[in-house]
């Protein structure tokens, strides 16, 4: 049946091939399917050959470059905003964005739940607030990595240090407390960090003398008998 399925193919009776695929030869129902589609795109097509690129799994690689490739933009602005495929809605969102349509941008993003790019626009516009607000909101650490990394530019550091501890990069808060001479802070993230990181502060401590919490990072990262 797989060669009967292929000469009808080759025929150009692809409703007797996508038939004896769908009874006979299942294992390359997806393929008969894509290759119809293929058919129908060059023949222009193009409803059905967006259904049989659905039916064939490949409808959010292929659909997109066949309008795109067409020119049928407002025909593929309506495809992805029918959409709920995440991953096509965030391409969708990307062509927007590198085109300068901020705004219908971030809806898209916004429906794919892209928080790392919706915090991204806003740090881009400088809407810090906007940025702090869907950080705040969504609990997503790639946006708070982002947020806490634009804050340390603009030398927010007691924010980015916050941000950074949000995101669980405790690394980056140390670093940045610890370069700033922020005690208080580098002791708060220290304790909640790894063994390393919790001695390579008590060694910080150390050295300037602070022995309390020394101790206590030596004793908590498990350098018990230097403690």
């Amino acid at each position: 049946f797989d060669l009967l399925n292929r000469l009808y193919q080759a025929a150009g009776l692809w409703q007797k091939a996508v038939s004896i695929a769908d009874t006979k030869d299942r294992i390359h129902l997806k393929t008969t399917h894509f290759n119809y589609a293929k058919h129908l795109e060059s023949v222009g097509d193009v409803d059905n050959a967006i259904k049989n690129f659905e039916k064939s799994g490949t409808a959010r690689q292929e659909v997109p470059r066949m309008l795109f490739n067409m020119g049928l933009m407002g025909d593929l602005e309506d495809y992805v905003h029918r959409s709920a495929d995440k991953d096509l809605l965030k391409w969708w969102a990307a062509y927007l964005e590198s085109k300068g349509r901020y705004d219908k941008a971030r809806k898209y993003y916004s429906r794919a739940n892209d928080f790392l790019s919706l915090v991204r626009i806003a740090c881009f516009k400088g809407d810090m607030a906007t940025a702090a607000e869907i950080v705040s909101e969504a609990g997503d650490r790639a946006a708070s990595y982002h947020f806490a990394r634009q804050l340390e530019v603009q030398g927010e550091l007691a924010q980015a240090i916050s941000y950074y501890a949000n995101a669980g990069c405790y690394n980056q808060a140390i670093r940045l407390a610890r370069t700033n001479n922020m005690d208080g802070d580098l002791m708060r993230f220290a304790l909640k960090s790894t063994p390393s990181l919790m001695l390579d502060c008590a060694t910080h401590f150390e050295q300037k003398g602070d022995m309390d919490k020394a101790i206590q990072l030596y004793h908590k990262g498990g350098d018990l008998a230097r403690a």
